[in-house]
C-alpha cells in the first residue's frame, strides 16, 4: 500500500518546484482518483483471498479463472470510473476545494490522471494476483521499479528537455535534463507531465506484470483460453471486496473534504495541509501493519474458539501500535520544520514562510491524534478479522463524515480571519471520540459472533 501511495508523493515533491498551486492541484487530483482506486483495492483483496485458497487446494485452473475474471472486472471498473474524471474534471476540482490559480492545473491533472486510471487499476490487480499465488517478491519489484521510473519521468516531463530559458527547474536536475535535450527534445508539460509520468510508469509496471503472469513457470498461468465473463463471479468479488474498501473510502473522502473545508484560509494553508497529509498517510500506513496482523490472528483465534486469546491479541497490538504511533508523532513534532521544508515550494519568501509555518503547526497539532488513530486501526481490523464489517464502517462514517466534516466546515467559516489551528483541534477531538467508540464496541463483544458467510 505504501508503494502504491508513493506515486503521488513523488508527483507532489516534483511539482512543488513549480508553485503552491501545483502542490494543491496534484493533491486534489490524487485524492479524487484515490477514491475509485480504493474500491479497486477492495477487489484486489478479495482476489488475493480466493486465489490463495484455490492455490492451497492445488486447483491451478480455478486460480487462473479467478485471476482472469478479476482482470476483466478491473477493466470494466477502470472505464466506468475514468469517464467522470475526464468529463467533469473542472467540476470535481472545484468541488474538492480548488480555487483561483489552482483550478486550471487541478483540472488538467485530474483529467489526465482519470484518463489513465486503467494503469492504476491494473497495477493493483496484477500485484494482488501475484500475492494470491504466493509470489510476494514480484509485486515489490514491480512497484519499486515503477516508482523509480515515475521519479525519473516526472523530472523529464514536468520541466522538459532541455529546460526552456527562464523557466523554473531544480538546480541539480537542470544539467541532466539539458544533456537529454541535446539528444531528444521533450516539451515542458508542468503539472500535466506529473500525471503522464505516473500513467506511463504504472503502465510499464502493468505490462511487466502481465508477462510475469503468463509465464508458465508461475503458479498461475494467465491465458484467455476458455475465458467467459461471469456476472456472478464479478458480483462475488465486489461483494467480498466492498466491506474491506468501504472504511478506507470513508477516510479518504474525509481527507478530501477537509481540504475543501480549509479553502477560506487561502492557497498557502491548503498547500500546508497537502504536505501535512502526506506525512499523516505514512504514519497511518505504518499503523495499518499492526492492524492487518491483528485481523489475521484474531480470525484464527475465533475460528479455534479462543475468544480470550483474541482479546489478549488485540490488547497487545494496541499497546505496540499506540507506542509506535506516539514515537512517530514525537519525531514529527521535533522535526516538523525540516520535514516540511523537504518540499521546496517555489513561492515568494513571505508566502513560503506562511506555508511552512502553517504546515509545521498542522503536523504538531495533528500528531496528538496518532495514538487515537492507532486504537481505531487495531480494533477495526480486529473486527474485520472476525467478520464484522458493519460496525467499523458506521463508526467511521458517523465520526468522520457526519461529525468531523461538518464541524470543520463550520469552524473554518466562523474563524476564517484567524488561524486554522481550531480546525486541526476538531480533527484530534474526533479521533479521540472514534477511539472511545471503538473501545466501547470492543467491550460489548457482539462482534465476535459475526457471520463469516
Amino acid at each position: 500500500m505504501v508503494l502504491h501511495a508513493a506515486f503521488n508523493v513523488v508527483d507532489i515533491y516534483v511539482v512543488s518546484f513549480l508553485s503552491a498551486a501545483a502542490i494543491n492541484a496534484a493533491t486534489y487530483g490524487g485524492l479524487i482518483t484515490a477514491l475509485p482506486a480504493i474500491l479497486s483495492n477492495g477487489v484486489g483483496t478479495a482476489t488475493v483471498a480466493l486465489i490463495a485458497r484455490a492455490v492451497g487446494q492445488g486447483d491451478r485452473a480455478a486460480a487462473a479463472g479467478i485471476a482472469r475474471q478479476s482482470m476483466f472486472l478491473t477493466l470494466l471498473m477502470s472505464v466506468a470510473f475514468s469517464l467522470p474524471g475526464v468529463v467533469w474534471a473542472k467540476e470535481l476540482s472545484l468541488f474538492s476545494g480548488a480555487a483561483g490559480a489552482e483550478v486550471g492545473p487541478s483540472t488538467v491533472f485530474l483529467a489526465v490522471s482519470s484518463g489513465g486510471l486503467v494503469t492504476l487499476f491494473l497495477m493493483v490487480q496484477i500485484t494482488a494476483i501475484l500475492r494470491g499465488g504466493g509470489d510476494g517478491f514480484s509485486p515489490m519489484v514491480l512497484l519499486v521499479g515503477a516508482n523509480l521510473l515515475n521519479a525519473v519521468l516526472n523530472f523529464i516531463l514536468v520541466f522538459g528537455c532541455p529546460v526552456p530559458a527562464g523557466e523554473t527547474c531544480p538546480a541539480f536536475a537542470r544539467p541532466v535534463l539539458d544533456a537529454i535535450g541535446a539528444w531528444v527534445r521533450i516539451p515542458r508539460l508542468e503539472i500535466a507531465g506529473a500525471a503522464w509520468a505516473t500513467i506511463i510508469a504504472r503502465g510499464a509496471g502493468a505490462v511487466a506484470g502481465v508477462f510475469i503472469l503468463v509465464a508458465e513457470r508461475r503458479r498461475i498461468a494467465m491465458t484467455l483460453a476458455a475465458f467467459r465473463p461471469s456476472l456472478s463471479e464479478s458480483w462475488r468479488l465486489l461483494k467480498m471486496g466492498f466491506p474491506n474498501s468501504a472504511q478506507f473510502f470513508v477516510r479518504a473522502l474525509a481527507i478530501l473534504l477537509l481540504m475543501k473545508a480549509v479553502s477560506p484560509y487561502g492557497e498557502d494553508v491548503r498547500a500546508a495541509v497537502s504536505i501535512g497529509v502526506r506525512y499523516d498517510l505514512l504514519a497511518l500506513f505504518f499503523a495499518m501493519g499492526w492492524g492487518v496482523a491483528t485481523a489475521s490472528i484474531v480470525g484464527q483465534c475465533l475460528g479455534a474458539g479462543k475468544k480470550l486469546r483474541a482479546m489478549q491479541t488485540i490488547r497487545i497490538a494496541m499497546i505496540f501500535d499506540v507506542s509506535a504511533m506516539a514515537i512517530i508523532g514525537a519525531i514529527y513534532f521535533a522535526f516538523a520544520r525540516p520535514l516540511v521544508e523537504f518540499f521546496p515550494v517555489n513561492e515568494a519568501a513571505a508566502a513560503r514562510d506562511r506555508l511552512v509555518e502553517s504546515a509545521v503547526l498542522y503536523l504538531r497539532v495533528m500528531v496528538l491524534s496518532y495514538p487515537f488513530a492507532a486504537v481505531a486501526v487495531v480494533v477495526s481490523h480486529a473486527m474485520n478479522g472476525a467478520g464484522e464489517m458493519r460496525t467499523p464502517f458506521w463508526i467511521d462514517a458517523a465520526g468522520l463524515l457526519f461529525l468531523q466534516v461538518p464541524a470543520c466546515f463550520l469552524a473554518a467559516r466562523a474563524l476564517a480571519s484567524t488561524h486554522p489551528a481550531a480546525v486541526w483541534g476538531i480533527v484530534v477531538a474526533v479521533q479521540a471520540l472514534l477511539a472511545a467508540l471503538y473501545l466501547l464496541a470492543l467491550r460489548r463483544r457482539g462482534w465476535m459472533r459475526a457471520s463469516l458467510e
